[in-house]
């Protein structure tokens, strides 16, 4: 039986300043992170069910069932002194798909803007639950009240503080308020620059995302709510806010393919937002039509 609190460590690792740490299973896409030259390590621990999985490309392994948090807090548990190496941690679902190159230009980018938390743009390509994560054409980053938990990148210190605090029942819905009680205005971005694609539902088996498998809806509304109450946690009231942006310096021809995705999901939002009126002025109608016939 495989020893679930072993880890297992590359030869020469830590190599770098940054890494990256992802809780993952047999439909990742991790391996695209490795293409290209990098400058971070990578942290994976394992859920699935098959020996050695993704073990090779790993710089550290270890196996756990769970979500990347939980996960991530029970490395700190145990080998803190390894995490204490890095200056930055981004922490990614498994499947988000991205480059090395990208990965790392996120990294250097919190370097340069002293940000204590950040995250690539979404592409309209993919899934997007919240518009202000949605790539924005000719801008470099925005600076932000909000940074969507699917794949944030941290200042070390900074998580050290969060997870002082974190309590592991929480996997899913509000971990990215409660993150957001530690920041403060300008330390906090959204980087268009750098954009991945976070695959929809319907790319999943059974079309169920991996975290709704380990934590139903209803489970993690009700954890977030006790947590929140607890904590006093109220950043979430504030919703979501561009504080500032800087645009880029240089347009190119790739700008404009970012301002073709972003005026596609506009015209879905709108297609949506359309949709959901007409549904309720039908209902509506129909409703009174029926009540005098």
């Amino acid at each position: 039986m495989y020893d679930f609190g072993q880890l297992t460590t590359k030869d020469g690792a830590p190599r770098f300043k940054n890494l990256v740490f992802t809780s993952a299973g047999d439909s990742s896409n991790i391996h695209n992170w490795l293409i290209g030259d990098r400058n971070f390590d990578l942290w994976t621990t394992y859920y699935g069910d098959k020996d050695n999985r993704l073990e090779a490309i790993s710089d550290f392994y270890n196996r756990r069932k769970g979500g990347k948090f939980p996960n991530l807090h029970y490395a700190y548990r145990h080998w803190k002194d390894i995490l204490d190496s890095y200056e930055a941690v981004m922490i990614m679902d498994d499947d988000i798909i991205i480059d090395a190159r990208g990965i790392s230009r996120l990294f250097e980018i919190r370097e340069r803007f002293g940000l204590w938390l950040l995250q690539p743009a979404f592409s309209p390509l993919g899934r997007i639950t919240i518009p202000i994560t949605c790539v924005r054409p000719f801008t470099m980053l925005r600076y932000t009240n909000f940074v969507e938990m699917t794949c944030p990148l941290m200042l070390k210190s900074k998580l050290d503080e969060f997870m002082g605090i974190y309590d592991p029942a929480l996997s899913r819905f509000g971990v990215d308020w409660w993150i957001m009680e530690k920041m403060r205005p300008g330390k906090t971005a959204i980087v268009d620059e750098i954009v991945c694609i976070n695959p929809h539902t319907m790319s999943k088996k059974e079309g169920v995302r991996e975290c709704a498998r380990l934590q139903p809806d209803c489970v993690a509304a009700g954890t977030w709510k006790t947590i929140k109450r607890r904590h006093n946690i109220r950043s979430d009231e504030e919703g979501y806010r561009t504080l500032g942006l800087l645009a880029k310096e240089k347009i190119s021809t790739g700008d404009v393919a970012v301002l073709a995705l972003y005026l596609f999901f506009l015209l879905k939002r709108l297609r949506a937002g359309l949709a959901g009126f007409f549904g309720m002025f039908k209902a509506k109608f129909f409703t009174k039509a029926d009540a005098v016939s």
